[in-house]
């Protein structure tokens, strides 16, 4: 494919990604969900349970959330403090001895805790400086891999236009998806700002 096919073939993508997530932002809207939320959503995807396992849980959360009068982030912050978040994940069914990777989500939910007492994405406004912490926190906890942390990243970026983070990368998955439609050098030919977009064109390939 030639570079100008290539660059036509970009700019459609990003459209496509760009049309594909006006639903989802509406969406948001209309639940009020925070950007908080939307991360721990992605974070469930750790236990390779799928979206659907997701859900469930977070619906969980929420009504658990809802009866207690407080917001999810406060509700698992009380837990943590007051000693009974371990007992909570027990009750979620997030049990360590069933080896489905359980343990896994429970450390990765308490790594989310501590990095939003220090961005606050609740806000639903994060800048340049705080987006880069979140991007190489999330690198460093374990469990969360490459793919999971620039899904998280790409959600908040194209949900609520939060800032781009230094050194925003294509993930391994979204390269191989790129070079497999002709696109001989992808982290040449799309800028940064695109890549949530052609993330969300190519969520089915």
């Amino acid at each position: 494919m030639s570079l100008v096919d290539q660059r036509r073939l970009v700019k459609w993508l990003v459209q496509v990604g760009k049309n594909r997530v006006i639903t989802q932002i509406i969406n948001i809207k209309l639940k009020n969900e925070n950007a908080f939320t939307v991360t721990l959503y992605k974070a469930f995807l750790v236990t390779g349970l799928g979206n659907s396992f997701a859900t469930a849980k977070m619906e969980e959360l929420k009504f658990r959330a809802r009866q207690a009068k407080q917001s999810i982030f406060d509700f698992l912050d009380k837990k943590e403090k007051d000693g009974t978040l371990e007992e909570l994940f027990d009750e979620l069914g997030l049990k360590i001895l069933t080896g489905l990777g359980f343990g896994k989500i429970r450390q990765v939910i308490r790594h989310l805790l501590e990095i939003e007492r220090v961005v606050n994405m609740r806000n639903n406004v994060l800048n340049e400086e705080e987006m880069t912490i979140l991007y190489n926190s999330l690198g460093e906890i374990y469990g969360i891999g490459e793919k999971i942390r620039h899904l998280i990243i790409y959600d908040l970026i194209r949900l609520f236009g939060f800032d781009l983070p230094k050194g925003l990368k294509l993930y391994d998955e979204l390269l191989e998806k790129l070079r497999f439609l002709g696109i001989t050098d992808p982290e040449e030919i799309f800028k940064p700002e695109d890549y949530p977009y052609v993330d969300a064109a190519l969520w089915d390939l």
